[in-house]
């Protein structure tokens, strides 16, 4: 039995040296869904922190249905030489671990390395590593000393952990939305005509392009009575504080009325129109997310809008982007919307 095992112990050792080598095969493209995150942890380990890990990544959004935006599958890292493809993977352990998981931390974190001491003096405890195996994969790796030390940590930051991996998606759909041909005569005629710029992936046409209205609405369509819609409305302003989450629904519900007839934003005791102050094309911005209906058609979805004051052309600019999957799920459809949004630009200053 003692031989058996140092020679299973002796063949982790090796697959991991395969793997991690320097002298290996050309990397392939990472596959497998986008929602999905292959965590490699030992079973008694993740029995234990499955309850810390699992909301951090879990987080749901309702469209108006709730979608969970990862999905995690816990593999034991004996399994590791299976895993090269896959896009999303999570190594869960501690320094004192033995067996396959210590052999991979050894490699990933080599005793002695910048790494290993941020480790050790508990300064770090999160890392990434990008494109392992396969083009365009992530794998995220949460290791600390012991188990309570790695409990401890994940409720101190945990925010850094979920951000990882969804700025990985985004950077995957983002390539996914312009590798084919783009529709860089919109972009261009946009700049020319109204002083912006957004680019457009070639599956969208331009449904309204109202110089009087200030407004423009992009849109897909796809099988399955797929849609999603994108706008932009601008106006200039001499008072920038007028900008708000009611300036906001008021310009969106202006809209509708005019473009989308029967659209509303819908809010009830559960759903709530959410409010966030982010960053967007380098300005402050107010950031909505919710639900639109159509009580016409009996139809709705998700919707997410930007709203921010540029001061080099003295304008507010409200895009929005919406969705409807009946059936489907909405959510990757939505990102793929944020994510078109923010290649918005405006003309440098000096253009002005």
């Amino acid at each position: 039995m003692i031989r058996i095992k140092n020679f299973k112990l002796l063949l982790s050792v090796l697959i991991v040296i395969m793997i991690f080598g320097m002298e290996c095969a050309q990397k392939g493209q990472s596959m497998g869904s986008l929602r999905n995150i292959v965590v490699l942890a030992d079973s008694l380990l993740w029995e234990q922190v499955d309850d810390s890990v699992t909301p951090i990544l879990s987080t749901e959004k309702y469209t108006p249905q709730p979608e969970k935006i990862f999905v995690l599958n816990r593999i034991d890292p004996g399994r590791i030489g299976e895993l090269k493809k896959y896009s999303q993977i999570l190594l869960i352990g501690t320094l004192d671990q033995q067996g396959v998981t210590k052999n991979l931390l050894d490699q990933l974190l080599p005793a002695g390395s910048k790494g290993r001491q941020l480790v050790e003096n508990n300064e770090r405890f999160f890392f990434q590593v990008k494109d392992p195996w396969s083009r365009e994969q992530l794998l995220g790796v949460l290791v600390s000393n012991d188990l309570p030390t790695l409990l401890d940590n994940l409720k101190t930051d945990n925010k850094t952990i979920f951000d990882a991996f969804d700025q990985h998606v985004n950077s995957r759909v983002f390539n996914q939305a312009y590798y084919t041909y783009e529709q860089k005569n919109i972009e261009k005629k946009l700049m020319n005509q109204y002083g912006w710029s957004i680019r457009v992936p070639h599956d969208y046409v331009m449904t309204i392009d109202s110089s009087a209205s200030r407004f423009i609405w992009l849109r897909r369509t796809g099988p399955n009575r797929l849609i999603r819609d994108l706008f932009v409305y601008w106006e200039s302003v001499t008072d920038p504080s007028s900008l708000s989450k009611e300036w906001m629904l008021e310009k969106m519900a202006k809209v509708a009325k005019e473009y989308y007839k029967g659209y509303y934003v819908y809010s009830d005791s559960l759903i709530k129109v959410e409010e966030e102050l982010v960053n967007f094309y380098d300005n402050y911005s107010i950031k909505l997310e919710g639900i639109w209906q159509d009580d016409s058609l009996n139809v709705g979805g998700p919707f997410r809008s930007y709203a921010f004051y540029d001061e080099t052309d003295g304008r507010i600019y409200l895009l929005d982007g919406s969705v409807w999957a009946p059936e489907q799920r909405k959510w990757p459809f939505l990102r793929q919307l944020d994510i078109i949004m923010q290649t918005f630009k405006t003309k440098a200053p000096e253009s002005h």
